[in-house]
């Protein structure tokens, strides 16, 4: 159960860093159309809009216009402006404003639940007519939550070895005994006393409660 949830957590840790990753591009790429519509505007509002007349009496030369008109072309940088600003949908999780204090019951989902049944003893009478009582339904008065704390167990794996009675007997067997053992679980550490259920602890000790070594020796 524990490992179920650790891989569950890992798994989600794996999907929300794989959206913050996703929403930082989207920043990213606003931040540059938003650099872009600065510059843009900025051109715009200082850059030289108009020359200087010439005076009264004064012969000007034909000369070619660098802009034919300035309208047209702050119209074209506002139509590159609208081309290179891109629409972005950035959706957040809503937050709930209003949040009910106590445990959610999809929290306890998976906790093992033990009923403990109130049965009247057998042969009990009517208080007031003191007839037979027939049991016609039944409903649950309250619901606990009940902590049972860590214990230790030392569990001792013992084979057995049998003998046949009869190879040491046969002529083929040259006298030998033939032996044999029950096959025994391999053990998660050679020579060591850590079973599964107790590295299973350790490590959701230490890497998902943030509970260190020393301290778990301690408990």
């Amino acid at each position: 159960m524990l490992y179920d949830e650790l891989l569950k957590k890992y798994n989600e840790s794996i999907i929300e860093n794989r959206n913050l990753k996703v929403e930082n591009g989207n920043l990213q790429v606003e931040n540059d159309n938003l650099k872009i519509e600065n510059n843009n505007l900025k051109r715009i509002v200082f850059g030289s809009k108009s020359e200087k007349l010439p005076k009264q009496n004064e012969q000007v030369e034909e000369q070619c216009s660098l802009f034919d008109n300035p309208e047209e072309v702050e119209k074209d940088l506002e139509e590159q402006i609208d081309k290179n600003i891109e629409e972005i949908t950035v959706y957040r999780k809503k937050k709930n404003k209003t949040r009910k204090a106590g445990i959610k019951r999809s929290v306890l989902k998976d906790i093992i639940i033990k009923r403990k049944e109130f049965i009247i003893e057998e042969g009990t009478k009517c208080p007031i007519c003191n007839e037979n009582l027939k049991n016609v339904g039944k409903k649950v008065v309250r619901q606990e939550i009940e902590f049972e704390p860590a214990k230790l167990n030392i569990k001792e794996y013992i084979k057995y070895v049998y003998k046949c009675e009869d190879c040491a007997k046969k002529e083929n067997s040259e006298g030998k005994n033939t032996f044999v053992e029950t096959e025994v679980p391999k053990a998660v550490l050679p020579h060591s006393f850590i079973s599964p259920s107790l590295a299973t602890e350790v490590i959701y000790q230490k890497y998902y409660l943030g509970v260190p070594l020393y301290k778990q020796e301690k408990m």
